[in-house]
């Protein structure tokens, strides 16, 4: 399907109406009316749309040199001045560090300029959003059924929704995988079968 950010604006017409529909529906899920749900649609795909202009490509993102910038903690910092990194990384108690590896600088450079002229609504609109999507296997059924019409049947083809048992071994699989294994290990590994392998 190639890189969504560098598509011509006429392709995917039909997947951005549905998606923009997708995004009214789980507005109006959250208890919002049709009116402001479908004006929080727009300020989504808005906001998403200027966002994935800003990334870099998929096909730049294959070459390990373009994924790798290792930077100051200073130095990811200036690339946003509008938003205060520090401040957030506090918030979310990131241990203390003085560099990291940043993906794409570019992006962070271009979404300066969008921290700034992309209004509050429409930034609140979007962030509540992510949260929604973010957290929708945990939500009620309703935000699971449509969020399984949307990407999982319509993009991706899924004749069912698995079942929910299945469901749930996956999402504690992925949540918790390394302490299952863990446990699993400690249980069926005893150290005489460690021994009888070394």
């Amino acid at each position: 399907q190639g890189d969504p950010a560098r598509v011509p604006p006429h392709e995917f017409e039909d997947e951005r109406a549905a998606y923009r529909t997708h995004l009214a529906r789980m507005f109006g899920l959250l208890g919002d009316d049709a009116k402001k749900a479908e004006a929080e649609a727009e300020a989504v795909m808005r906001v998403e749309t200027s966002l994935a202009k800003a990334a870099m490509g998929l096909v730049e993102r294959r070459e390990p040199k373009n994924v790798h910038h290792k930077m100051t903690l200073a130095e990811f910092a200036k690339l946003t001045p509008s938003f205060d990194w520090m401040a957030y990384l506090a918030e979310v108690g990131a241990p203390a560090f003085a560099s990291l590896d940043v993906s794409d600088p570019d992006f962070f450079e271009a979404l300066e300029p969008l921290l700034k002229s992309v209004s509050i609504a429409d930034w609140k609109a979007y962030l509540r959003w992510t949260v929604v999507h973010g957290l929708v296997s945990s939500a009620p059924k309703a935000f699971v059924d449509e969020d399984f019409a949307f990407f999982d049947k319509r993009l991706g083809g899924q004749a069912e929704k698995q079942a929910r048992w299945k469901r749930c071994v996956d999402a504690t699989d992925e949540q918790l995988g390394e302490a299952l294994g863990e446990a699993y290990v400690e249980r069926e590994f005893s150290p005489a079968a460690k021994q009888r392998v070394l």
